[in-house]
């Protein structure tokens, strides 16, 4: 249940991971090379991971679609050089940690929907931030960012969407029958 994806294969560097390469195999745990610059679409798809090690000086840049579609992530870290994260490629995770670096700059539509994230960081190298990003979290999703690309709210086509900055609820109770207010913030 655990993959090793190893910097390089007879001397050669391993630069990336095919489409569908790991899809479906119950895999839990994956741990990529350093060299790995691209993990094209679905390429560990519907399997059971609770853990992804990229090492911290990885060369990953690009993420496909889909590429970790349903599994049962809990946290991400953007490595050093993202720069793009497909359509899909973390949706119907368990993810409630969202760590990005400040090179990344193209997240497309519903990256990371159905997870359970509730507030992440962006930073402001973002260029385009597609649609439904953190779609059906459970909640709008509390996005602190200062980049202008990323609308302050978005009500995705699916379940919530997100919010940038701070945001205030006030609720009011009201009895019915006498219409007067019963409890104040």
């Amino acid at each position: 249940n655990l993959v090793i994806i190893p910097d390089t294969i007879d001397g050669v560097p391993v630069v990336s991971i095919g489409k569908s390469a790991f899809q479906n195999n119950s895999l839990k745990e994956v741990t990529l090379g350093k060299n790995v610059k691209h993990i094209d679409n679905l390429a560990f798809a519907n399997n059971l991971l609770e853990k992804l090690n990229i090492p911290v000086d990885s060369a990953l840049e690009r993420i496909g679609e889909y590429a970790f579609l349903d599994n049962s992530l809990t946290s991400f870290a953007f490595p050093t050089y993202l720069k793009v994260i497909e359509s899909g490629a973390f949706s119907d995770n368990l993810l409630i940690e969202l760590n990005a670096n400040q090179v990344i700059e193209e997240i497309y539509d519903y990256a990371f929907s159905k997870n359970n994230l509730r507030e992440v960081s962006l930073g402001n190298s973002i260029a385009l931030f597609g649609i439904g990003v953190f779609s059906d979290n459970g909640a709008y999703v509390k996005v602190n960012t200062e980049n202008t690309v990323i609308p302050k709210l978005e009500k995705s086509p699916g379940p919530y969407g997100h919010v940038v900055g701070a945001v205030r609820v006030v609720l009011h109770y009201i009895d019915k029958t006498t219409g007067k207010e019963l409890r104040s913030p």
